[in-house]
């Protein structure tokens, strides 16, 4: 019975203790809410510990996080804030053609020179309102004197000239108070309706006329494929020269419209660039070139950029001269303002200009008669009377050689 009675106290002794550590066991597993705080608590508190400078003095976990964060908010998706690129560099613009000419076929447009008259009302008195003033004897106002003779010398003026741009478009004003005689010996005509041919065109004295700037237009008369050259005429009558204003002489190497073609025509005409490609050409003045065997008034050749026409040039058929009227040029007005010979009202060749070529004449001078005389191309194509070196009423029709 007592063996009993100690057995069963042991047992329950044992269920006590087995109590006592199943109630310790729940507690680990399943904290109260203040040692849940607690225990939050020290875990965060670890994290941030864990976020500091390691003892390496690597970046902590959360700075590179941070710096993640940092670098996700300066991302810019729409790329406002990207730096500009550079612009690109402007590409060159393409240099200037040498060349400044045009070709169609044989017909060349190269340099530019006064040609068409302006009659646009509005347009005149805009192209004066640039000027203001007109030229006087004593006062040119801005204006170039022509230094046109008159009695033999150019002691006086009497025709103007002015060159304006408008528009990018360039003119040139004639203003003249007295009318061109039509000898570089002679006075001043009393009737200029007898004896001017400025006159005759209808141009008058105290009055301005403005021309405009155009192409000059040429026809291809020889060509060098192999050295890549021209030879041009020109197909207008551009203005108007006497063959020698002072000397009494044909020799065209002393003439002063080879003077006048390579200085004042050819710094006129031609822009720098084109002057480039006018080529120098060894001129041949020989009796040959004159079409009249051993003529004694034929000169040394010369050595030009610009150059009249021989009469054997104005007669070569390889030119495509065959007939008359491929000889016949029509005039500027630019060159009946300066006294192109007038034919008469009714003339069927009143648009077409009489042109000098660069040959003499054998004409012998006498004592009632003592004129040098040089060969030129009338209105109709055919061969003009042989006209005085002074006459001022013969056209310029020029010619050159170019570099294609």
């Amino acid at each position: 019975m007592k063996k009993l009675l100690a057995l069963f106290l042991a047992i329950i002794m044992l269920l006590g203790a087995f109590a006592s550590c199943t109630k310790t066991i729940v507690i680990d597993e399943y904290p109260s809410d203040e040692n849940t705080e607690n225990n939050d608590t020290a875990e965060q508190t670890e994290k941030e510990t864990e976020g500091t400078t390691n003892t390496d003095g690597e970046s902590n976990k959360g700075t590179e996080e941070s710096n993640k964060e940092t670098e996700g908010s300066n991302q810019d998706p729409d790329n406002t804030n990207k730096e500009p690129e550079p612009e690109p560099e402007p590409e060159p613009e393409p240099e200037p053609d040498p060349k400044q000419y045009t070709r169609i076929e044989k017909t060349v447009y190269f340099g530019s020179y006064p040609q068409r008259e302006v009659v646009d009302s509005d347009l005149k008195s805009t192209l004066f309102s640039k000027i203001g003033k007109t030229p006087t004897a004593t006062n040119n106002n801005g204006w170039t004197s022509y230094g046109y003779f008159s009695n033999g010398s150019a002691t006086e003026n009497y025709i103007w000239y002015i060159d304006i741009e408008n528009n990018n478009e360039k003119y040139r004003g004639v203003y003249f108070s007295k009318y061109r005689p039509n000898s570089t010996s002679s006075a001043f005509v009393a009737d200029p309706s007898q004896h001017s041919n400025q006159y005759k065109n209808k141009y008058y004295i105290n009055t301005i006329y403005w021309f405009k700037y155009e192409p000059i237009e040429w026809t291809i008369v020889k060509e060098n494929t192999t050295n890549g050259t021209a030879l041009l005429i020109c197909n207008t009558v551009l203005d108007v020269q006497a063959y020698n204003n002072a000397s009494n002489s044909n020799n065209y190497m002393y003439s002063s419209v080879r003077t006048w073609l390579n200085e004042v025509f050819y710094k006129t005409a031609f822009n720098t660039l084109q002057r480039e490609i006018i080529l120098a050409t060894t001129v041949d003045n020989s009796a040959a070139s004159t079409n009249i065997q051993n003529n004694p008034y034929a000169s040394a050749n010369t050595d030009d950029k610009i150059f009249l026409p021989s009469y054997a040039d104005a007669i070569n058929t390889e030119y495509g001269f065959n007939s008359n009227i491929d000889r016949m040029k029509k005039a500027s007005a630019y060159a009946r303002s300066q006294g192109l010979y007038n034919p008469g009202e009714t003339s069927a060749y009143l648009d077409y200009g009489w042109w000098w070529t660069r040959s003499p004449d054998t004409y012998a001078p006498t004592a009632s008669d003592a004129a040098f005389r040089a060969q030129g191309i009338a209105a109709n194509g055919g061969k003009g009377t042989p006209c005085a070196v002074h006459n001022t009423n013969r056209g310029i029709v020029p010619m050159l050689q170019i570099k294609l």
